[in-house]
């Protein structure tokens, strides 16, 4: 009933099949006569997010929207996020699980002189891990040259140079931890 009345205020021509295709991706076709109302926090969160998916919009802003869900609609939620971007939709995604915030976003907003000026602080000394070294670069497409042929001419033997990104959990909890 409330994706019905959601596909008319949408204008949706031929409602059923979108509605029937949200059913089935939220797994809500046991529900689909029970009032909103009547529903789970889970479930209604999966009704909200049928809703906002039925128009296939062009602007999706979305506040945790996997709150609340099993792990299998969650991975569904996040298909159909990321189906939807390459479809060309805008995203603005609000969440506090750092894990989905990495897999669904180009971008992370916030302070960015904050943020830069702590990446630095946390990144200002070259460490040896093993037979290893992890050398933070600012620049690493002028820098690395540089460092290799330095390396090099110091008698080491250079085998792999890679960038080693950290995953944006990682980053958080070393920001927020620092002293």
């Amino acid at each position: 009933q409330n994706l019905r009345v959601y596909a008319r205020i949408y204008g949706l021509a031929d409602p059923e099949r979108p509605i029937d295709t949200a059913l089935d991706t939220f797994d809500l076709t046991p529900h689909a006569d029970a009032r909103a109302a009547e529903l789970s926090r889970g479930m209604r969160q999966k009704v909200a997010l049928a809703r906002a998916l039925l128009h296939q919009p062009a602007i999706l802003l979305l506040d945790e929207p996997t709150s609340g869900l099993d792990p299998e609609i969650t991975r569904g939620v996040r298909r159909l996020l990321e189906e939807r971007r390459a479809a060309g939709a805008s995203i603005l995604l609000s969440t506090h699980n750092l894990d989905e915030a990495e897999r669904l976003a180009d971008r992370v907003a916030g302070d960015p002189a904050a943020h830069l000026d702590a990446v630095r602080r946390i990144a200002a000394a070259a460490a040896v891990d093993g037979p290893h070294l992890v050398i933070p670069l600012e620049r690493l497409e002028q820098q690395t040259p540089a460092i290799v042929t330095a390396l090099v001419a110091s008698g080491a033997e250079v085998l792999e140079v890679r960038p080693e990104i950290p995953a944006l959990e990682e980053v958080y909890l070393r920001l927020v931890n620092e002293p």
